[in-house]
């Protein structure tokens, strides 16, 4: 999907820069009228680069399942917009979500709430968003 760079700087004013979007792999600079655009990437485009992530911080976090207290933090420092992407990213690919939703379940609310979000707003996303809501209702 492209944006337009003045949509993109008046929504994120004050709070992030655009380059910050682009470091974080979540748009990249558009080629159309000059390089005034950016592309906002789809999760299935990331969904290859979050499952590393993912993947390499849970690895990293198993010891802490022996202390439940501080299970609770663990994806504290990650991105709302990375775990939508991958929770869609796994969806699109028919993965099993599930165990992710248990690890992701204190952040469940506010998944929620987005996906209910992006489901009105694009309906390109639909599909996994209905998905992962059905077995968030469960």
């Amino acid at each position: 999907m492209e944006i337009q760079s003045d949509e993109v700087h008046k929504a994120t004013r004050g709070i992030l820069e655009p380059a910050d979007l682009i470091k974080a792999g979540v748009m990249r600079k558009g080629r159309a009228k000059r390089g005034r655009t950016y592309e906002v990437k789809h999760p299935i485009e990331r969904y290859k680069d979050l499952q590393a992530l993912f993947k390499k911080k849970t690895a990293s976090l198993l010891q802490a399942s022996l202390f439940p207290e501080m299970d609770e933090g663990k994806f504290d420092n990650t991105a709302l917009v990375d775990i939508l992407h991958y929770l869609m990213g796994l969806a699109q690919e028919s993965e099993d979500i599930i165990p992710w939703l248990r690890e992701f379940e204190p952040a469940k609310p506010q998944i929620r709430v987005s996906l209910e979000y992006l489901s009105t707003k694009n309906p390109t996303f639909q599909e996994p968003v209905n998905k992962i809501m059905n077995l968030i209702e469960v």
